[in-house]
């Protein structure tokens, strides 16, 4: 136990003739979860030890120099984005939330207030001038959205260029009755001719 290390919670060693001495290492410190990979660790097949010293050296680098920093809280409101137009409802537009927490992994002593977010909205639920059509119920799931730190241009294994959540209505916005929305065509009928 000469290499153990604190908060290491999976390892796999291995050799091969292509890849050399080899190591995958997980390992969990606040609530950051990294994973390793060593491959062809200098000398490794003459010092078998080489493979977790190199990995120690990664793990140290990473939480050292890189934070989980939470970027929203569960419902709370997406502030840089314009409320979506809201068809038929009482009320014309609608503010959306996140559905649940997000952090982002960012470089120490990042500036959390430059987080961009784009939203892309459910295509199913949009009518044929890509807006919501009332009723929409309070926490009804309406999208996905990015949420990325500025700047940060390491992006995910899977293409991704910021964490994906699931966005939310952040308000219940009941139907109009047919007379508001009467009033409403009328309104723009005369607002057209002029």
């Amino acid at each position: 136990m000469i290499y153990e290390r604190e908060n290491v919670d999976g390892l796999k060693t291995g050799t091969t003739d292509f890849a050399g001495a080899s190591m995958t290492g997980t390992a969990k410190e606040d609530d950051m979860a990294i994973i390793t990979i060593v491959m062809n660790a200098t000398n490794g097949q003459q010092d078998l030890g080489k493979r977790f010293v190199e990995t120690d050296k990664m793990m140290d680098w990473a939480f050292e120099n890189w934070d989980m920093v939470p970027a929203f809280e569960e419902n709370q409101l997406i502030e840089n984005i314009d409320p979506v137009v809201v068809d038929e409802g009482k009320k014309d537009a609608i503010e959306l939330a996140v559905k649940s927490d997000v952090s982002l992994l960012v470089p120490k002593n990042t500036d959390m207030e430059n987080i961009s977010v784009t939203v892309q909205l459910q295509e199913d639920l949009l009518n044929e001038s890509d807006h919501l059509t009332a009723p929409i119920e309070k926490g009804a799931d309406v999208g996905t959205a990015q949420v990325i730190s500025e700047g940060d241009e390491l992006g995910y294994v899977n293409g991704d260029k910021g964490e994906e959540i699931s966005v939310v209505a952040a308000s219940t916005i009941e139907k109009a009755n047919v007379f508001v929305l009467a009033g409403r065509w009328v309104k723009a009928f005369i607002s057209d001719l002029f």
